[in-house]
């Protein structure tokens, strides 16, 4: 769902007079939606990354990887966590991450295919149609959740405290229910060597 179809959805369920709480508000609730979300920490996504020189630098939304491997012609080669850094040359075998970086052990130019938990981003919350197609970066099932979420806030903003716990309430029930589900798929993966894994979206 894009900023648009998440604002009508939101004014739809709310009740709640639209001089009460304004469409900036609203961005400003899903925002605050996708960051309660983003703290389950378990989004995955893949990249490719081109390693022509040490350290790679990784992508902004990076929190942790979950695999690393380096291409060699037609498959994949498993890189391991190292404890420390070495500089020294030849084929990457390990890897260490600090400050946004990735240190390849010891280091050649190569292809990394990067497998990583990343930070979901928000809507544009600057005010104009030509921004409504921004989209949250979570998962497209996580985003019916950002609606009650966001309707409980403009219940608080309305000064109804009892809806604004009814849909607080409904929230957290579903959102412990999709963290439930998500856990269920994430622990069952199997971590083996694979160029693209069928549940997470390269980038």
């Amino acid at each position: 769902m894009n900023r648009g179809e998440l604002n009508e959805a939101i004014k739809m369920e709310m009740e709640v007079d639209p001089a009460i709480v304004n469409d900036t508000e609203r961005y400003r609730y899903i925002n605050r939606a996708v960051d309660d979300l983003a703290s389950v920490a378990m989004f995955e996504k893949m990249v490719t990354l081109n390693a022509e020189e040490n350290p790679v630098p990784l992508p902004d939304d990076f929190i942790a990887e979950v695999a690393v491997y380096r291409v060699s012609a037609d498959s994949l080669v498993q890189l391991s966590p190292a404890h420390r850094y070495n500089s020294v040359s030849g084929t990457p075998v390990e890897y260490f991450v600090m400050s946004n970086q990735m240190f390849l052990i010891p280091f050649s130019p190569c292809e990394i295919r990067l497998i990583y938990t990343y930070r979901p981003t928000g809507v544009s919350e600057l005010p104009g149609e030509e921004y409504d197609n921004s989209s949250p970066t979570l998962p497209e099932d996580w985003h019916p959740l950002i609606i009650p979420y966001a309707v409980a806030l403009c219940h608080l903003k309305s000064g109804s405290v009892a809806r604004y716990q009814q849909y607080l309430n409904e929230y957290t029930q579903r959102k412990m229910v999709k963290v439930a589900e998500y856990l269920k798929t994430y622990n069952a993966r199997v971590r083996v060597p694979r160029p693209f894994p069928l549940d997470i979206p390269e980038v």
